[in-house]
């Protein structure tokens, strides 16, 4: 089954641009068994690289291109990513919230908790594109 993506343009429940130099890291506070859709992409739309993407538990498919063809994410274990062919989900300038609200040449991974509680979701020391993520709850 495909995933189902966020009803665009709901604003993702986490975001962040540059809490590391300039890359990305955010913390959700996940409920058990319910999917998320991760997005990551470059802070300018001229930009493009490649990295990995990190979703830890933290202590105490597809092609990724877009939302309905998004990698399936592996907890704790890098998540390859390369935003050098991606293209841009449409509209780049969905209201996320941080930054300056846009999101270029994204690719989306979707993960399932398999616990509740604290993840994060990270770019920092993994890339050295200028990323910013987002994550949203789905399938809505």
């Amino acid at each position: 089954m495909a995933p189902r993506c966020p009803v665009l343009p709901q604003a993702p429940l986490i975001c962040n641009d540059d809490s590391c130099g300039t890359q990305s890291r955010a913390e959700l506070d996940a409920t058990s068994g319910v999917r998320y859709s991760v997005r990551i992409g470059t802070y300018a739309q001229s930009q493009a690289g490649s990295g990995n993407l990190t979703i830890a538990a933290v202590s105490g498919g597809g092609t990724g291109d877009n939302c309905p063809t998004a990698f399936a994410a592996v907890v704790d274990t890098p998540n390859a990513f390369s935003l050098s062919t991606a293209t841009s989900e449409l509209p780049a300038n969905l209201p996320i919230g941080c930054g300056d609200g846009r999101i270029y040449n994204d690719v989306w991974y979707s993960m399932t908790p398999n616990r509740a509680g604290p993840y994060r979701v990270s770019t920092c020391g993994q890339s050295a594109v200028d990323t910013v993520s987002a994550v949203y709850q789905g399938p809505i």
